[in-house]
């Protein structure tokens, strides 16, 4: 950002899991744009 770099301590956990929790978002919207879909499972009776 404006040329300045910028780390997450070791020890900082709680700001770690939310970097990652925002990763994980961006990531989820970023993905494949191939639209799948829902499975459908229909059961079967056996006699």
């Amino acid at each position: 950002y404006r040329d300045t770099w910028f780390y997450i301590k070791d020890g900082d956990i709680y700001s770690k899991k939310t970097f990652l929790l925002l990763l994980d978002l961006f990531n989820l919207q970023a993905g494949s744009s191939t639209v799948q879909g829902p499975l459908l499972t229909l059961p079967t009776r056996s006699r």
